[in-house]
Formats: structure tokens, C-alpha cells, sequence
């Protein structure tokens, strides 16, 4: 006999000893007891467990979670076969096409040449500088003429 252990609420019974190569079928509940008939060979921490309502009404549940009877002695048995899937999902070319949008022709974008650079041109500095004032003597003018305006403004306020 085995029993679930208090602190697990709920353990999954599964067809054969494995989660990931056999279905569940069923659970078993906290301080549930079941009677257990023997261990995996190939996989010693799986138990086997009369479980009614499913198939040769056997299950397996996975050792660590439940507690044995003292001093019980468990046969191995062999690992039940495989079981095979239901159904093996395939795509129906036919309706996998109706999802397919149709690709609608584009225009293919057509080369136009850039209009033409315009060079600046610049004229000679020699030619410039000859005919016009420099721009450091009119600063220079400017703040001498201010500066002499403070000076009437002063003195024309005592």
C-alpha cells in the first residue's frame, strides 16, 4: 500500500512511468491510499499502483512523493509500451493556402538623375579689400565715438 504524503495536495497518476512518455490519467489526493503492485526496472523511482476506471485499471505515480507500507518488498515489472499519439497533426496544403495572401505586383522604383550642382564662385579677395573700409577701423571709429559722448554726457552733468 502507498499513501500521499500531507504536504502534497494533489499528485498526477500518469499511464506509464515517465510524465514526459505517458499521459496522465488521474490523481490521487492528500493522505490518499492506493494499493501499490510494483517498481519500474528500468526506472526504480516509479511506483505501480492499482488505480480503477482507467485501462487494465494500472497506474504508475512517481516514488518521492508517496510513503510505502513498512516492510513492503515491491517486483520489478517491465515498462508498459509507449502508447501511440491520437492523431499526428498535418497541414491541409488546401486550407494552409487559403491563408496565404496573394503578393501583389509593385513597381519597381525608376532611376531619376539628380539635378546639376551649381559651383559657387567667389571673386578675389585682392580686388575687395582694396575699395572698401576695413571693418576693425570702423569698430575702432565707433568706440571712440561713444567713448567721447560719455565724456560730454559727464561733463555736462556736473
Amino acid at each position: 500500500m502507498i499513501s500521499v504524503y500531507q504536504n502534497n495536495q494533489v499528485i498526477h497518476v500518469y499511464a506509464g512511468p515517465s510524465i514526459y512518455d505517458y499521459p496522465s490519467i488521474g490523481v490521487l489526493l492528500a493522505n490518499e491510499v492506493a494499493p501499490a503492485i510494483g517498481r519500474s526496472e528500468e526506472r526504480p523511482d516509479w511506483i505501480q499502483i492499482i488505480y480503477p476506471g482507467v485501462r487494465n485499471s494500472v497506474g504508475w505515480v512517481y516514488a518521492p512523493y508517496v510513503k510505502l507500507s513498512p516492510g513492503a518488498l515491491l517486483p520489478f515489472v517491465e515498462l508498459p509500451a509507449t502508447p501511440t499519439p491520437i492523431s499526428t497533426p498535418t497541414i491541409n496544403p488546401t486550407l494552409e493556402s487559403a491563408f496565404i495572401g496573394q503578393q501583389t505586383p509593385t513597381r519597381l522604383p525608376t532611376f531619376t538623375p539628380p539635378a546639376p550642382l551649381e559651383q559657387p564662385s567667389f571673386r578675389d579677395a585682392a580686388s575687395t579689400s582694396a575699395t572698401s573700409i576695413p571693418a576693425g577701423l570702423l569698430i575702432l571709429s565707433l568706440g571712440l565715438f561713444g567713448f567721447f559722448g560719455a565724456v560730454i554726457s559727464y561733463l555736462r552733468g556736473r
